[in-house]
C-alpha cells in the first residue's frame, strides 16, 4: 500500500544562527511529539503508526506521543506546540490546522533548538525545517480532472465542501478548480465552508443539492466530507444522479466505496509521512560530528525541505487490499 515518493535537495543558508539544542545523553529518554489539530481521525493514526515504527527502529530510548486538541482548533494546537517548546522535547512533527496561526509557535520551538517538521498540511512561512506529504495542489488537480471526466456527457455543476483558511485545503481546492477547468471548461463549481465538521458538511451538501438541482458531482477537500456527501445524497434519494469523490481512505470511506455510494477517493500515504517525518526530526537533532559535519538550516543537521509521499485515486477495484490491512489504534 506504500506510494512512491521523492525528495528534493536542500541548499543550506549562509551563516545560519546556532541555537542550543535540548540536552540529551546516551541513556536519557528522548521524546518526540506528533501534534495534530484534531485528534481521533484514522489518518493521524496511520501517520502515528509510521512515526512509532520509525522510532522503534532507532532505539529503545525513544519515546513518541500523539497530542493535540479534540476539536479542529488551530489556536489550541499552537498552544500545545509552545508548551512542548518550553518542555524542551527533542522534536516536533506537526500538521498545521492554520499555517498563520501556528507560525509564531513553530518559530519559538525552532529558535529553542527543537527541530520542527510539518506533514500533510504545511506552514511554509514558518521556520520549520521541512515538509513531508503529498502535493496538495497536485492532488486537487487530479481530483478535478477525475470529476470532470466522470461528468463528461452528463453536464451539470459541482458542489464542494471546504474548510476555508486552511492552507492545504485551499491548495486542494485551487487545484480542483484548475483540473475541472482543464477537462470541462466553464463548469460551475459551488463551494461552501464546513469548518472541517462532518455534520456541517452534510448540511452544506443538502443545501447545495437543493439550491442547485443541476449539481451532478460532489467533492470534499478533507476526509470528513466524503461520508457526509454520501449521507446527503442517500437522504435525498439522488444516488443514481450524483457522483461523489471523497478524500483519504478511512474505514467509512472504504465501506461506502464498496457499497457503491462513493465512486472514488483521493488516497495519500499517511504512514510514510509519519515514518519519514520522524527520521527527518531525528536526523536534524543528531548532527554529524567532526570533519563530516555540515551546517544546515538554523544550525540543525541538513534535512530535505520537501518529501513527496505521492497520491492516487482509489476506486472499488482498488480497496479490497486496503480493507485487509489492520487499522492502527
Amino acid at each position: 500500500m506504500l506510494l512512491t515518493g521523492n525528495a528534493t535537495a536542500q541548499n543550506p543558508p549562509q551563516k545560519p544562527p546556532q541555537p542550543t539544542p535540548p540536552p540529551t545523553s546516551a541513556t536519557a529518554t528522548r521524546t518526540y511529539k506528533m501534534v495534530v489539530f484534531l485528534r481521533g481521525i484514522e489518518f493521524w493514526n496511520w501517520a502515528y503508526a509510521g512515526m512509532h515504527d520509525a522510532a522503534r527502529s532507532v532505539g529503545p530510548d525513544i519515546k513518541v506521543e500523539l497530542v493535540g486538541p479534540e476539536n479542529w482548533d488551530s489556536t489550541r494546537e499552537a498552544i500545545t506546540i509552545s508548551d512542548l517548546a518550553e518542555k524542551r522535547v527533542n522534536g516536533i512533527l506537526l500538521t498545521a490546522g492554520n499555517s498563520h496561526t501556528l507560525d509564531p509557535a513553530i518559530n519559538k520551538a525552532v529558535e529553542a533548538g527543537i527541530p520542527v517538521v510539518t506533514f500533510d498540511s504545511d506552514a511554509p512561512q514558518s521556520k520549520r525545517l521541512g515538509f513531508i506529504g503529498s502535493n496538495n495542489y497536485s492532488m486537487g488537480l487530479m481530483a478535478g480532472e477525475t470529476m470532470a471526466q466522470w461528468l463528461q456527457g452528463l453536464g451539470g455543476a459541482i458542489g464542494v465542501c471546504n474548510n476555508e483558511g486552511t492552507f492545504h485545503l485551499e491548495e486542494r481546492l485551487r487545484g480542483f478548480r484548475d483540473g475541472v477547468e482543464k477537462v470541462a471548461p466553464g463548469t460551475v463549481i459551488h463551494v461552501l465552508d464546513d469548518h472541517g465538521d462532518q455534520k456541517a458538511s452534510e448540511r452544506n451538501f443538502k443545501v447545495l443539492l437543493t439550491t442547485h438541482p443541476e449539481i451532478r458531482g460532489l467533492f470534499g477537500t478533507h476526509g470528513e466530507a466524503g461520508p457526509a456527501a454520501a449521507k446527503a445524497v442517500r437522504d435525498m434519494n439522488l444516488q443514481s444522479k450524483v457522483q461523489i469523490l471523497a478524500f483519504d481512505f478511512g474505514k467509512p470511506v472504504l465501506d461506502l466505496i464498496g457499497k457503491g455510494e462513493i465512486r472514488g477517493t483521493v488516497a495519500q500515504n499517511p504512514y510514510l509521512m509519519g515514518y519519514y517525518g520522524f527520521l527527518m526530526m531525528y536526523g536534524a537533532s543528531n548532527p554529524q560530528q567532526g570533519a563530516t559535519a555540515v551546517p544546515g538550516l538554523y544550525g540543525f543537521s541538513p534535512v530535505p525541505p520537501l518529501i513527496d509521499t505521492g497520491s492516487r485515486i482509489l476506486g472499488k477495484d482498488d480497496i479490497e487490499q486496503l480493507k485487509r490491512v489492520p487499522l492502527p489504534e
